[in-house]
């Protein structure tokens, strides 16, 4: 394997603009409507309820407060002409099971993404790829398993339509068959709250099932 050419270093600083219109037609259907059912269900429902499941002091951590900060990030990165993000739910579980517990752990993180953006701009890609292939793999299957064991708190129908809705989006492919099926069943399914496992207020479970009582904060 040849040895990685890092470059010079230089400071590189963004420069603040609106992106022009005529790419937020092609923005919104090739990144937005796609995007979508993903972050809905993985950076904010699903973000959400675990980190109320993991910190059950954290009551301001709702639906809507997520998603209305993804959304300002979002905007803020725009106009410094970076990419798309969310807070996603995977990232959060890695950064518990790896020991992170206050928000200093957002502050590092952060920080250094800046020094790297702002000192290191040339060198990220050949930084970054320097993480085996293997490594990121296993940090993958990790956080998936873990997020998949979370349908061991379903019981009854809510289980039956959370592998339906999964099956239906393997089959398929499309994440948004996923989403739709789940949210009919949270929806208008009858009994879908006696099928649940007994959870505390903070568990995921009764999370999923109280966002029917949180839409108004939506």
């Amino acid at each position: 394997m040849s040895r990685p050419e890092l470059g010079p270093v230089a400071l590189s600083v963004p420069v603040v603009g609106v992106p022009p219109m005529s790419v937020w037609g092609t923005a919104f259907v090739l990144l937005v409507i796609p995007q979508l059912p993903l972050t809905y269900g993985n950076a904010v429902v699903g973000m959400a309820a675990l980190a109320r499941e993991q910190f059950p002091s954290a009551t301001r951590v709702r639906p809507g407060s997520v998603a209305l900060s993804c959304g300002l990030g979002n905007v803020g990165a725009a106009l410094l002409g970076g990419m798309p993000m969310c807070h996603g739910s995977s990232g959060f579980t890695a950064h518990v099971r790896l020991g992170a517990r206050t928000a200093m752990m957002n502050v590092l993180l952060g920080g250094t993404f800046i020094v790297l953006g702002v000192v290191f701009s040339g060198q990220v890609l050949v930084l970054f790829g320097l993480l085996p292939v293997w490594a990121l793999a296993g940090f993958l299957a990790y956080a998936g398993l873990r997020h998949a064991l979370l349908v061991l708190d379903l019981r009854g129908v809510p289980l039956i339509v959370a592998v339906i809705a999964a099956g239906a989006g393997i089959a398929t492919g499309n994440l948004a068959v996923t989403t739709l099926i789940a949210l009919a069943g949270a929806w208008l399914l009858p009994g879908r709250h006696a099928g649940t496992a007994p959870a505390g207020p903070g568990s995921v479970q009764s999370d999923l099932v109280g966002r029917l009582d949180d839409r108004a904060d939506g």
